[in-house]
C-alpha cells in the first residue's frame, strides 16, 4: 500500500527493497517494468504528481546519459507531461522513454526507438526512480557503471536473504534455461555444465560464461557482463528473483 506516497524523502527514511509481484524489471528487449504493488493506485499517484516528477526525471536523465557516455546534443534531454504522466527524449532519432498510466499489464514505462541497451537501461533506471519519488521508503533496481563495467543491482525484500535452491528451485538447468533465447534444449545442456552455483550462509554466486550474479548483504547483483550481454543479465536476475526471492 501507498500510505507514505506523499513522504517527502529525506536521509531520515530508510529505503528497502520489495517484491515486484507482477514481475521485477527487465530490459532484454524493450523495457519490462511493472509497479510493485496494486496498479490503480500507483497509476492514480504518477497522474497527481507528474508535473513534480518532470524535472526530477530530466535530472536524472542528463546524469544517466553522461554516465553512460551517450550525450549527443545539449538540447538533450527534453521532457514534457502528457495526460497520462511524463515523456522524456533522450536521443536525436527520436528516441525516448516515459512513464505513463495507461500501459497494459501493470507496465508503467514506455520505450520508442531505443536500439541501444544502454538507452533501455536508463529507461529502466527511469522507472526505479520514478517508483522511489513517489514512495521514499522503497529501494528500487538499478544499472550501475562502475569505471568500463556495468552492474545490476536488485534489492531483495526485508524478509528475502538468499534465493531458494535445490532441485526445483535455483540450479544450473534454470540458470541456463534463462541465458539461452531462443530457448534451445542443446545449448541450454551444453551451457549448465559451464554454470557453477557456490553457497554459503551469507553468499550465493552464480557462475555463467559471460558474468556472475551475486546475492549478498541484501542484494541480487550481476557483475562483469559486458555489451548487450547487461541486458540479458537483466533478464536472468529478474526471472530468478521472480522464481527463487520468496
Amino acid at each position: 500500500m501507498l500510505e507514505y506516497s506523499l513522504i517527502m524523502a529525506d536521509d531520515k527514511i530508510e529505503r528497502k527493497g520489495v517484491h515486484f509481484k507482477l514481475g521485477y524489471p527487465k530490459f532484454v528487449r524493450g523495457v519490462d517494468y511493472t509497479w510493485p504493488e496494486e496498479p490503480q493506485e500507483w497509476n492514480d499517484l504518477l497522474l497527481k504528481r507528474r508535473e513534480e516528477l518532470k524535472p526530477f526525471l530530466l535530472d536524472k536523465a542528463k546524469k544517466y546519459l553522461f554516465d553512460f557516455g551517450l550525450e549527443e546534443s545539449r538540447s538533450y534531454p527534453y521532457g514534457y507531461t502528457t495526460a497520462h504522466g511524463v515523456q522524456v527524449h533522450l536521443t536525436t532519432n527520436c528516441g525516448c522513454t516515459g512513464v505513463s498510466n495507461d500501459l497494459m499489464g501493470g507496465n508503467f514505462v514506455n520505450c520508442h526507438n531505443l536500439d541501444s541497451w544502454k538507452y533501455r537501461a536508463i529507461a529502466s533506471n527511469l522507472g526505479s526512480d520514478t517508483i522511489e519519488f513517489l514512495n521514499p521508503r522503497i529501494l528500487a533496481p538499478r544499472v550501475l557503471r562502475e569505471g568500463e563495467a556495468y552492474k545490476l543491482r536488485y534489492p531483495l525484500p526485508p524478509e528475502v536473504k538468499r534465493l531458494q535452491e535445490g532441485e526445483k528451485t535455483l540450479n544450473k538447468s534454470s540458470v541456463a534455461y534463462l541465458l539461452v533465447f531462443p530457448p534451445n534444449a542443446e545449448k541450454q545442456k551444453e551451457l549448465e555444465g559451464k554454470v557453477e552455483i557456490l553457497s554459503s550462509p551469507s553468499r550465493q554466486e552464480i557462475r555463467t560464461p559471460s558474468g556472475v550474479i551475486v546475492v549478498e548483504n541484501g542484494f541480487v547483483e550481476g557483475r562483469d557482463f559486458q555489451g548487450f550481454d547487461v541486458a540479458t543479465a537483466s533478464w536472468v536476475t529478474a526471472k530468478l528473483m521472480d522464481w527463487y526471492a520468496k
